[in-house]
């Protein structure tokens, strides 16, 4: 599921959290397996989404969490059960983010 958007490449995945109950959640990665993390200028592009619908680029609060964990998942062809490790949210940071977890239908 990539989009190009300029010189990036972003990949999208819908799924749940993995939590009981769970929590449907759209995940956007650097690579098909969520195992790149994101650089200074793909990053701006999870700081302007987490603004857009939270009204602040923090990672941390809100429906937008970024995951410095790589994420996993059931198969690739479901894409994506995260793991209750990998939805712990952190600050959106350059070489330290792997994914930015959407919770589109509820809260976290």
């Amino acid at each position: 599921n990539p989009l190009i958007l300029g010189s990036f490449t972003f990949y999208f995945f819908m799924g749940n959290d993995g939590a009981t109950p769970a929590k449907n959640l759209l995940l956007v990665c650097m690579d098909s397996t969520c195992a790149t993390k994101f650089d200074a200028e793909s990053l701006k592009f999870i700081q302007a989404f987490d603004t857009s619908i939270d009204g602040t680029a923090d990672g941390t609060a809100g429906l937008v969490r970024c995951l410095n964990t790589s994420p996993t998942s059931e198969d690739f062809t479901k894409y994506i059960a995260v793991s209750g490790a990998a939805t712990v949210s952190a600050a959106c940071t350059a070489g330290a983010t792997y994914a930015m977890a959407y919770y589109f239908d509820r809260g976290p």
